[in-house]
């Protein structure tokens, strides 16, 4: 009888032993089920390490969103070379030589050198799990200012997920971001939104492969209608994993309003021009990471966004919300 689609069983051996009489350990279940062949993001790019330490290798984590067992075989990197042409392909490597099958909430982490990344992420107390690493011999090319992370289907020509990022997107609290991965905040959010990624933790050694990440928030816009949330409402931005930056959300009746946000302090002086003149779609949100325009962190204290959505009507509307920076002085 064959097994139905998208059931998902546990096969567990007991009572079993080598040839040298040990008994089986801890790893003794698998799970099986029939595997389908993913659609556009429901696997999708949820961290990447694009500046290792020296001596370090690059990696990219996937992480199947959906409710599916999917197939990762046929899908390949695409190479793009962004000084060459960004929109032109140079070479496409592939993802693996085996079958892997990904089952739901299921993360795998793409790498050339498992060991290394396994034990620099794993300084910080945390359990990597080592069965989410898989090597690969050929990981495109990432650039430490900007790269391309595309996966595609090579005779489909679909593309699963794909991911431009900049050196920019890293917190600019970091002495220095190397062997920071850039996380991502919330996986049902786009993926090519800067607001949607993040530095991985320092209290996570800069990087979370193969499990959740540091950074990781669901962002639930579910506010009245022509409103702004700030969420937290105060900030520790320390690196900690907890509150380490705010969550700028909106909600509109309409699409295309223009977008300007404004820091201040607490004598009213402005101190950065966080949003300038950007057009935002009826739901989404802003990131605020707690540093100021010249690049350092904000004093301890309470802060008054300023924000300004001109509709295409030309009506404006004025919103003013407090977040605070908390912490030890």
């Amino acid at each position: 009888m064959p097994l139905p689609a998208n059931t998902i069983y546990t096969v567990t051996a007991n009572l079993v032993s080598d040839c040298a009489g040990n008994p089986i350990g801890l790893y003794n279940s698998v799970q099986v089920g029939i595997a389908e062949t993913p659609q556009t993001n429901e696997i999708v790019i949820n961290e990447v390490l694009f500046n290792p330490v020296i001596g370090g290798y690059d990696y990219v984590e996937l992480y199947n969103r959906s409710n599916k067992i999917l197939s990762l075989s046929g899908w390949y990197f695409a190479q793009i070379d962004i000084a060459e042409n960004p929109d032109s392909v140079t070479a496409y490597l592939p993802l693996l030589t085996e079958r892997y099958t990904l089952f739901p909430d299921q993360y795998v982490v793409l790498t050339e050198n498992p060991e290394q990344v396994i034990a620099h992420y794993g300084q910080c107390g945390a359990t990597i799990p080592t069965r989410s690493f898989l090597r690969i011999s050929d990981l495109p090319t990432l650039n430490d200012d900007e790269g391309i992370v595309a996966i595609v289907s090579l005779f489909a020509a679909d593309t699963l997920d794909m991911l431009h990022y900049f050196d920019s997107w890293h917190n600019p609290l970091l002495d220095t971001p190397d062997g920071f991965a850039l996380e991502r905040i919330d996986y049902t959010r786009p993926t090519q939104d800067a607001n949607n990624w993040q530095s991985g933790a320092s209290a996570a050694c800069g990087g979370t492969p193969g499990y959740l990440n540091s950074q990781f928030l669901r962002i639930d816009n579910t506010a009245d209608l022509n409103s702004i949330s700030i969420e937290p409402p105060a900030i520790s931005p320390d690196g900690d994993a907890y509150n380490d930056f705010a969550i700028i959300g909106y909600q509109f009746d309409a699409s295309g309003y223009v977008i300007n946000i404004l820091l201040y302090d607490e004598r009213g002086r402005e101190l950065q021009h966080l949003v300038r003149n950007e057009i935002a779609a009826t739901e989404g949100y802003y990131k605020w990471d707690g540093s100021l325009a010249n690049g350092e962190k904000a004093p301890i204290g309470i802060y008054t966004l300023r924000i300004q959505a001109i509709g295409t009507d030309g009506e404006a509307r004025l919103f003013k919300k407090s977040v605070a920076i908390v912490g030890q002085k």
